[in-house]
């Protein structure tokens, strides 16, 4: 309100668009712009600029934002825009208390750790690891974690050492556990090529319907920054290779594969008022069939 007034505007360019990133584009005739680039500055180590080259690459959003200051690139064949993604972090998000505790789990193999996300309707609370590659006390620990957790619904990758504990846990756990294969058919087979894009899919919906919250976990944003989709020669839609992604972020999408299980069948969960209502197998059954053309009518 006076006759000189002065703002600073201090921002790490982690979306494409809004109006921090204005001041540096169509609004910058206002404002005087600096950008600090991490390759210039005597206070970052070369060492600390190395690792994310060698890890994520020059040309990845990772290293665009962190090290040189740059807001993201966003091309067709992103799954979940950064804009979504920032959004989502720690977004204000109160579950329903009826809503089920659902629980993924990426199981590690090849030296990869193991991994537990817990979604309770859309808020999806921090991440779960366990090193451990003894398949008896990786069985106790998510079983623990399960029961401990007061969880509804398990779902675990079924393919190598997945198998036998998942079928273990599947026995301790009764009807609370569900296999899931990223290799399998996907309920819209007209559309995905696998399973594992399908739950891509659903998992990008979350965010674009800001149904979802997710920790300020950096490894969790890392990879869903470098997901993005490809079309093969059919027209399907896939996600890009687990090699591809392991090549840029210079190892495996753990918690990304964890978070995706807990939406292999988003319409399947009910709420604690519905359970004594139903038989459990046939409402399953009827909400994947009515499910699918709610999941991607606006996709």
């Amino acid at each position: 309100t006076g006759k000189l007034n002065i703002a600073v505007l201090i921002f790490n360019p982690t979306r494409t668009g809004g109006y921090a990133i204005k001041t540096h584009g169509e609004d910058a005739l206002r404002w005087v712009c600096m950008r600090w680039n991490a390759e210039d500055c005597e206070r970052v180590t070369r060492e600390h600029i190395e690792f994310y080259r060698e890890k994520y690459g020059e040309g990845s959003n990772t290293y665009r934002i962190r090290i040189l200051g740059l807001p993201p690139i966003v091309d067709s064949n992103t799954l979940i825009p950064p804009d979504w993604i920032h959004d989502a972090t720690n977004r204000d998000i109160e579950p329903d208390p009826r809503d089920y505790v659902v629980k993924g789990f990426d199981i590690g193999g090849g030296g990869d750790p193991s991994i537990m996300a817990t979604r309770k309707g859309g808020k999806v609370y921090p991440f779960k690891t366990n090193g451990t590659a003894d398949s008896n006390l990786l069985t106790d620990w998510a079983y623990l974690n399960f029961v401990n957790g007061e969880a509804n619904l398990l779902y675990g990758d079924v393919k190598g050492i997945g198998w036998a504990i998942m079928g273990n846990l599947r026995k301790r756990l009764s009807g609370k556990v569900r296999n899931v294969d990223a290799n399998s058919t996907p309920l819209a087979k007209e559309r995905f090529l696998n399973k594992r894009m399908e739950m891509a899919w659903n998992v990008r919906m979350t965010f674009e319907n800001k149904e979802i919250s997710i920790p300020d976990d950096k490894e969790l944003i890392d990879e869903l920054l470098a997901l993005r989709t490809e079309e093969t020669p059919r027209g399907l839609m896939k996600l890009v290779s687990k090699d591809k992604l392991r090549i840029e972020l210079g190892r495996s999408t753990n918690k990304y594969d964890a978070l995706a299980m807990t939406y292999a069948y988003p319409n399947l969960e009910m709420r604690y008022e519905d359970k004594d209502d139903y038989d459990y197998e046939v409402e399953v059954r009827r909400s994947v069939s009515a499910g699918v053309s709610r999941s991607f009518m606006r996709a």
